[in-house]
């Protein structure tokens, strides 16, 4: 049986209901915030992170880049 996509719990009415849209607008300031994360000079959020240790300045923060395939439904 295949894992259904798209739906969360909704504890109030008691079933499954669609996720929400991603905006456009998102996804393009998760991608900038990706990037400005590597290319911080301290990198304070990614000491002690080691998600996927594959980031790096052309692809951005891997946890970010996971994040968005997910809002994109893409994961």
């Amino acid at each position: 049986m295949s894992k259904p996509k798209n739906l969360r719990f909704d504890n109030e009415r008691g079933t499954s209901v669609p996720y929400e849209d991603t905006s456009p607008q998102l996804i393009s300031r998760l991608r900038a915030i990706g990037l400005e994360v590597v290319e911080s000079p301290a990198r304070r959020c990614c000491r002690f992170c080691e998600y996927d240790n594959a980031c790096n300045e052309s692809t951005g923060c891997a946890a970010v880049n996971k994040a968005i395939l997910i809002l994109e439904g893409k994961a």
